[in-house]
């Protein structure tokens, strides 16, 4: 069941009576229709004077709070021993329709709600909109409501009836631009205006079309394709951690998003060595079958280009819509791919110029560049030896001639196309990692000759691009009243520097942005942040908003090409009353991610100098990782709690020892170990999946997007294949997983 504090439906009695005195524009009646005062179960709340607005009295954490912001009139006194569905919020001079509060209804849960089962709500999935109609009710289309269940059209948009179990929020007029607050969060979105045939305005109401999230309460908003939730753990009287949560994993079917793909494909001699267990295929060779069986999987109207490059760069097929007919072109020139003279050079620096240039021929506006997802892949083995060979100096230029292209766009959209990077050579690759790094969001890709078929891993990530329900992810972080980031216990993954800040001339520490180039469906990530509450003070100001502590903006693209945004104030009051022992999970987890970073770069620059103390910084990191969750486990009041604990970390420390073992495995050739470890660094810190046989208990990890089908059906195979790749590398070790963990939790003991 969906767990909300909100609702419209009463019982059939209040919604028809509601619902009529609404129509006759009797608005004093139409309050006392839909003011259910039954007890519908809620928590008690304190005694709210007259003089007082619903923002400032305190409820219980799973109430949810209305802000003055949003225009709300002073409210009747709440007595308490009132539930908090009984206080009348309209303002009846400006007509605003009620704000009630409820239980959510379902059809069994009370004989009360047996009735409501025939009240007709419909609802737009797109845009988060829906009417509240009553039989024989008409709208300026035309279109009839007389069955429950029936979809319906509004203004061009198709909508779908929403049935008992899906919260909705608000009232509103449907000609409205609203913003919505709980307890200071504000979600902008613009209704669809539908009247009646008589004239009269129909009620619009707010919905989300969401599966459960348990224990919903004020730090868990869903919200259309994403959904936020925080987490605060005071770690002394002076620091307090604060975690946010993004989750796409109530998207459980991959849309069927549209995608610029162009994959850049390197042709340079050491290309054609083998490839895989089978050493009749070259490297060369997998990617020709890969981007075969690539040309074959995408959907009608996606588009696909290659570019290969070698000393130079040149387009081998230019951006171009899947047809029919012009898939058959592109396979018929791809069988040409793996032939004539390979090249003794890699310029890859030439090559994304030549990629960005096949963008910029295909797009003739900033906005084109925004209503798809954009990809570049490349292919190499990552010996860069010619043009821009400094790795730093090579991500500097990409990114500004990303930007160059689309000078008009902001910090939060300009970075407008994800790079990935698949690597397959034996030598330490640091442009191809830094550009992973830097220019996506998700692992860094690495295939060794001992993968069982590579032509599946290709895949990954051109499946995370066709998952993505949203791109182009801003998250800022603010904090007010003397609040200061700790700046080495926030999160550096993702995070980006502001070209300007949003406060105008403010002191240091109090802004921390990140950017995620895309979400697919069926995952979750946090983000973490440490701030020092020393000086915290407060003006002579009682509302939520004078006693405001961090701020959280969201900003991304939705499946449609339209941003949305979302905006939370996180108070005193919401620190004090948080519950710790939620959130030491994902408390834990964000510590374990600081040290396993930190160890596993200092590692990787061992390897890179041919210093044979990478092992010993592997051993050291087990032990902080060790103390980590001895810290946390004697917090924990429960075993489930300690075994949330110590289950991630175990998984962390499990990888460090697989690592230490390649180490010694190639005590020659520093390349491939420096490479892995690169690997497993970027899954663990990024929670995004790389190749196979890559990470140990990848499914804690690093897992799969968690989606039960794909809409488009040519990528069904490849992410079935990658599915029981990853499942049985994890049963593998699953016995050594529960001695390990075992063995960290008697620690504690």
């Amino acid at each position: 069941m969906f767990k909300t504090a909100w609702t419209f439906i009463r019982t059939s009695y209040h919604l028809e009576n509601a619902v009529k005195s609404i129509l006759e524009k009797d608005n004093k009646k139409a309050i006392k229709g839909l003011d259910n005062s039954e007890k519908l179960g809620l928590p008690r709340v304190k005694t709210l004077t007259r003089e007082q607005t619903a923002d400032e009295y305190v409820r219980l954490k799973e109430v949810r709070q209305n802000g003055e912001e949003l225009g709300l009139p002073r409210v009747k006194m709440l007595a308490r021993e009132q539930t908090a569905d009984e206080y009348v919020r309209l303002n009846e001079d400006s007509g605003q329709w009620p704000l009630e509060q409820g239980e959510m209804v379902t059809e069994t849960n009370s004989p009360r709600c047996q009735e409501a089962a025939s009240s007709r709500v419909h609802a737009s999935h797109d845009n988060l909109v829906c009417s509240l109609i009553t039989p024989k009710t008409h709208v300026d289309d035309g279109a009839s409501y007389t069955e429950t269940g029936q979809s319906v059209r509004l203004e061009e948009k198709h909508y779908e009836s929403i049935a008992f179990g899906n919260p909705i929020y608000e009232s509103i007029y449907p000609t409205k631009h609203t913003e919505m607050q709980s307890p200071s969060l504000r979600l902008h979105q613009t209704q669809v205006n539908a009247s009646s045939t008589n004239g009269n305005t129909s009620p619009c109401v707010l919905a989300v079309t969401s599966n459960d999230q348990a224990g919903c309460s004020d730090n868990d908003e869903p919200y259309g394709e994403i959904h936020v939730k925080y987490h605060i753990v005071r770690k002394d009287s002076k620091v307090v951690q604060l975690i946010t949560e993004l989750s796409t994993e109530h998207v459980t079917s991959a849309p069927s998003v549209p995608v610029r793909i162009v994959l850049l494909v390197d042709r340079s001699g050491s290309m054609l060595h083998s490839l895989g267990q089978s050493r009749r295929h070259t490297k060369i060779t997998q990617v020709k079958r890969f981007a075969m069986q690539l040309m074959q999987s995408l959907d009608k109207g996606d588009e696909a280009g290659i570019v290969t490059f070698g000393a130079d760069a040149d387009i081998f097929y230019p951006l171009t819509a899947i047809t029919e007919d012009s898939r058959k072109q592109m396979l018929s020139k791809l069988e040409t791919l793996d032939g004539g003279q390979m090249c003794r050079e890699t310029n890859l620096s030439a090559g994304l110029r030549m990629a960005l240039k096949v963008f910029n021929d295909a797009i003739k506006t900033p906005d084109e560049l925004l209503k798809r997802k954009n990809s570049i892949l490349i292919f190499s083995d990552g010996e860069v030896n010619a043009g821009t060979t400094d790795p730093d100096a090579l991500v500097h230029e990409v990114r500004q001639n990303i930007r160059r292209m689309a000078p008009s766009l902001d910090d939060s959209t300009n970075q407008w196309v994800t790079i990935s990077v698949v690597t397959t050579g034996s030598a330490v690759s640091e442009a191809a990692y830094l550009l992973s790094k830097t220019c996506s969001s998700e692992a860094y890709y690495y295939i060794d000759k001992a993968v069982n078929d590579p032509t599946a891993e290709l895949f990954l990530p051109v499946l995370l691009r066709k998952s993505a329900v949203t791109w182009n992810v801003s998250l800022l972080i603010q904090t007010f009243n003397g609040v200061c980031f700790v700046d080495k216990e926030c999160s550096s993954d993702c995070k980006i520097r502001l070209r300007r800040t949003t406060r105008g001339n403010t002191p240091k520490n109090v802004e921390k942005a990140y950017f995620l180039y895309d979400f697919p469906a069926g995952k979750r990530r946090q983000i973490g942040v440490t701030a020092d509450i020393t000086n915290m003070s407060f003006a002579n100001d009682d509302t939520i908003d004078g006693k405001t502590v961090f701020q959280i903006r969201l900003k991304y693209t939705g499946r449609g090409g339209e941003r949305r945004y979302l905006e939370k104030l996180i108070s005193q009051i919401h620190i004090e009353k948080s519950n710790e022992q939620v959130a030491l999970g994902a408390a834990v987890k964000h510590d374990v991610q600081l040290v396993t970073n930190q160890i596993l770069r200092k590692a990787a620059d061992y390897v890179r100098d041919g210093d044979k103390r990478a092992s010993a910084v592997l051993l050291d990191g087990k032990t902080d990782i060790q103390k980590i969750c001895n810290r946390f486990g004697e917090i924990a009041r429960s075993n489930t709690v300690k075994h949330n604990v110590y289950g991630y970390a175990a998984s962390v420390v499990q990888n460090m020892e697989e690592l230490m073992k390649t180490l010694e495995g190639h005590l020659e050739n520093n390349g491939p170990s420096w490479n892995r470890i690169k690997a497993v660094s970027s899954a663990i810190n990024r929670e995004s999946p790389t190749v196979s046989d890559t990470v140990m208990q990848s499914h804690i990890l690093c897992s799969l997007p968690l989606i039960s089908e794909t809409v488009s059906p040519g990528f069904s195979d490849p992410m079935q294949k990658l599915k029981d790749k990853q499942r049985a590398k994890d049963k593998e070790s699953e016995a050594y997983l529960e001695a390990l963990l075992e063995d960290m939790e008697g620690t504690l003991r």
